[in-house]
């Protein structure tokens, strides 16, 4: 975790941004990586900010569910950061007031 300042694309001020979350395959579907964005956001939250921010493949079909379903918005995508590493990623936002952003 670490508070976003220089990411493309942007985050909204005062987010959180997730570099990396992951569950080890033997515990994927048993609420673990739920529990690790709930503690993203108390994280947040004691930080005063108002966002949690995070990107993902595209492709990552499992992922974006997730995370839509945990909150989190998709607000924009970008290329992939070489030719020939997937089809690019996906931002997503969670704002931490409850209200859309």
């Amino acid at each position: 975790l670490r508070l976003s300042n220089s990411l493309r694309p942007a985050p909204p001020p005062r987010a959180l941004y997730v570099d990396s979350l992951a569950t080890a395959s033997d515990f994927r579907r048993r609420g673990v990586a739920r529990a690790l964005l709930e503690s993203a956001a108390a994280h947040a939250r004691e930080r005063s900010c108002t966002h949690v921010a995070l990107e993902t493949e595209i492709e990552n079909s499992a992922a974006r569910a997730l995370y839509r379903s945990a909150g989190f918005r998709e607000t924009d995508t970008f290329p992939p950061l070489e030719p020939g590493l997937g089809e690019g990623y996906v931002c997503l936002v969670s704002d931490l007031s409850g209200a859309s952003s």
